[in-house]
């Protein structure tokens, strides 16, 4: 078969796949070329620079294979390549151990400011005592992020005499025992922690999640890394919180733009910056372009990938007659993320239906992928959903009713150190819904931004909620209300027609007749 190269990829890696088929490694390609050769192919091997979108699948016509060189798919369309059986698939952990290291290298050299005293001494200077560090011994380390490489940072760090800390929802109190470290709100960690190591995901839930209200709450003198995505720290409240002496420093990798060209960012000499190199090394750059050959060859022979980042696709009948519950599947567990209370321990998924064996599984990975897809560092998905969850400590629990007359639906329940929590779905002509919310009967779409929030019975509750929201500007396009007694609390649902800003999610929990409030962000229908 023909394998297109559109990246470096490491010469042992090359000659591996030359051995068994024609290897075409061909850099430099513009969107337009590429998309003119992609149909001689059947398998493309890139990195992170070729755009592997919808228009460009649409031309492969014989491709079987997307292998990417690294992590990260963000350059992948990986829905596009499901529906046409293209098989995807990385090298998840083969740069773990390299990113770790540069986590821990990055906070030695902060700690005794390393590059400072290199470049004073170069320029012949020699100021010993302007260069007095700080040792990693005995302080606290906050990793916002237990997955792979925050799991290994914490390895590493206890290994210094560290204490460690971690704010990750997604991972069991167990889980967390075995790497020896103690699990705190995020809140906690910030107020706590001398270093804060983020190893989130990118994307729009871990956008800015150090802002300036974040780091108004960091303990004073607190040292911060990120070696995970760009764009999780608001570099600008960054920048201030230095300033004002309320951040001692910051250790970059990644960077909102990239190159960064933010004057004020290069200039401050109390941020150590580097160019996106933390899985950069020899052994890593090896090891993923070995990995990937590997992977590339077992798909080419018909043998399942070790490394898949989807499943190869059901017939176009049996995908188009899925999609419905399998996004379902996937927005009740997102709705179950943003209304998790405690740290997660076990999760059930039950399937209600007459669906074969194969789709029972898909809609219950697409439960978990909804659930814990902001919670490690790397794609979540159908295939490796179950992995992750394992890895992460939580106990999975599969059941189905398989009745012909039976509605199709879904049931998620959640086992935490707080209790349990119960979602039901169903389709209502053809679209998601919630059908229930622990004990409480409503039905609505599970589509855009929804407001949640449980509340004492009392007069002018439904009033006092939309007074706020109407003060704040924000629009509702419906309210389900539920509750399990006459006198008894009550849940509120709300769709908006779009996010509910800050200051008026806080007055809508300061009201007093609040429980709870929360905010769920999902994609609008037909997304």
């Amino acid at each position: 078969m023909k394998i297109l190269v559109s990246e470096p990829l490491e010469p042992a890696a090359l000659a591996l796949l030359a051995e068994r088929h024609e290897v075409d490694a061909r850099q430099g390609l513009s969107p337009a070329e590429l998309r003119e050769i992609i149909p001689r192919y059947d398998a493309l091997i890139v990195r992170s620079a070729t755009k592997v979108n919808r228009a460009l699948l649409e031309r492969a016509t014989n491709l079987k294979l997307v292998a990417r060189a690294g992590i990260g798919v963000d350059n992948i369309d990986v829905a596009a390549a499901t529906e046409r059986g293209i098989v995807v698939v990385n090298a998840p952990n083969e740069n773990v151990t390299a990113v770790a290291e540069h986590t821990l290298g990055l906070m030695l050299a902060l700690s005794r400011h390393v590059a400072r005293a290199d470049a004073s001494l170069r320029a012949g200077k020699w100021q010993r005592s302007q260069f007095e560090g700080g040792e990693l011994f005995g302080k606290t380390l906050g990793i916002v992020g237990l997955g792979k490489i925050g799991g290994e940072v914490a390895r590493r760090a206890l290994a210094f005499g560290m204490e460690v800390v971690a704010a990750d929802p997604l991972v069991s109190p167990e889980r967390a025992a075995e790497l020896g470290v103690r699990l705190v709100s995020m809140d906690d960690l910030l107020a706590t922690a001398d270093y804060v190591s983020l190893h989130v995901p990118g994307g729009q839930g871990t956008r800015g999640l150090l802002g300036a209200k974040e780091l108004a709450r960091v303990k004073p003198g607190c040292r911060i890394i990120n070696c995970a995505r760009g764009g999780v720290i608001d570099e600008t409240a960054l920048l201030d919180a230095i300033a004002a002496d309320r951040v001692a420093g910051a250790a970059l990798d990644v960077f909102a733009a990239e190159p960064p060209a933010d004057p004020r960012l290069l200039a401050e000499g109390r941020v150590l910056l580097t160019p996106h190199i933390g899985g950069s090394t020899a052994e890593a750059r090896v090891n993923v372009g070995l990995t990937v050959a590997r992977e590339a060859l077992a798909v080419l022979a018909g043998l399942p990938p070790a490394n898949p980042v989807n499943l190869p696709a059901l017939s176009p009948r049996e995908w188009q007659a899925l999609k419905p519950m399998l996004a379902l599947a996937e927005r009740l567990g997102v709705v179950a993320r943003g209304l998790l209370a405690g740290q997660l321990r076990a999760i059930a998924v039950q399937t209600e239906g007459a669906y074969a064996e194969r789709p029972r599984q898909l809609l219950a990975a697409a439960a978990l992928r909804g659930l814990l897809a902001n919670g490690d560092n790397g794609a979540v998905n159908l295939v490796n959903a179950r992995a992750v969850a394992a890895t992460r400590g939580l106990r999975l629990y599969e059941s189905y009713t398989a009745d012909e007359e039976c509605e199709p639906g879904l049931a998620l329940r959640l086992e935490t150190t707080e209790g349990q929590n119960e979602l039901h779905g169903g389709l209502t002509r053809g679209v998601p819904h919630v059908l229930r919310v622990d004990d409480y009967w409503l039905s609505f779409p599970a589509q855009g931004n929804l407001l949640f929030g449980e509340y004492s019975e009392g007069r002018g509750v439904l009033s006092s909620v939309t007074r706020v929201l109407a003060e704040g500007g924000v629009s509702i396009s419906f309210v389900q209300l539920g509750r399990r007694e006459r006198g008894g609390r009550g849940l509120m649902v709300l769709g908006l027609d779009d996010a509910c800003p800050a200051p008026v999610l806080a007055a809508l929990r300061a009201l007093p007749s609040a429980l709870w409030v929360r905010e769920v962000a999902l994609p609008a229908n037909g997304d």
